[in-house]
């Protein structure tokens, strides 16, 4: 006789996204800064992780949806810092922890702190335009579904372009100011406008497609993005916003 269990496994819990090229790729993890002593940084690091171990909804979107290890080291920050009872960031945060927590670091965490302060400064920076982008036509956008394999198969290549630069891998863009992207074929000719979209689901800002078939976007979350022109099997660009 078989008895069937009425258990369903639990879905794993998918690991947030990281992009350690953020912090110079050093490792900011509360485990590997203890290691190596550097006490005051661990602590903000420990009391980040742990807070987001459980608790997301008390800080502001561009923490929460900040890669790893940038949102441990801004939810570290706020917890450190923070006057305020919204979670949110603000400069005075950023400048205190400039003065207070590379005092005991050697000098690769040093490079690392600081490109993650210099992130989440331009991320600030981004959040507080945000106004002045909604009242010149920009809005928050989603992407569209993607297209099924077989339909991309059959699209070909393109080229993705921002402005007159021509996209390829490594490539950097600023948070909080427009990029115009634009799309052609292997022979030049204008496609659909790229679409953009978020690894860790950040907020995009952008206006509607124009008679180009140019598509201008504002990122506001420091991280990692994904561009791809609809149709087309060669065209996924992967950039990095800070």
């Amino acid at each position: 006789m078989t008895v069937e269990s009425s258990y369903t496994r639990p879905k794993e819990k998918r690991p947030h996204p990281t992009v350690p090229e953020l912090v110079l790729g050093a490792d900011l993890s509360s485990r590997a800064l203890k290691a190596r002593g550097t006490t005051a940084l661990a602590d903000v690091m420990t009391n980040g992780e742990y807070w987001l171990s459980f608790e997301l909804s008390s800080f502001e979107p561009m923490l929460a949806r900040a890669p790893s290890p940038l949102r441990e080291l801004g939810v570290g920050l706020v917890l450190r810092y923070g006057e305020g009872m919204d979670g949110r960031l603000d400069e005075g945060d950023l400048a205190k922890a400039r003065a207070e927590l590379a005092q005991d670091l050697p000098p690769d965490l040093q490079g690392a702190l600081a490109a993650g302060l210099a992130a989440l400064e331009s991320g600030l920076r981004a959040r507080e335009a945000i106004l002045v982008l909604e009242g010149g036509g920009f809005s928050r956008c989603a992407a569209s579904t993607a297209l099924s394999v077989n339909s991309l198969r059959a699209g070909g290549t393109a080229n993705i372009h921002a402005a007159d630069r021509l996209l390829v891998k490594d490539v950097e863009l600023s948070l909080g100011v427009p990029h115009a992207l634009r799309a052609t074929d292997d022979r030049g000719r204008a496609l659909s406008a790229p679409e953009i979209e978020s690894e860790t689901g950040a907020p995009i800002w952008a206006k509607p497609v124009d008679k180009n078939e140019a598509r201008q976007i504002v990122l506001v979350v420091p991280g990692r993005y994904r561009l791809r022109v609809p149709g087309r099997a060669e065209a996924v660009v992967s950039v990095l916003a800070r």
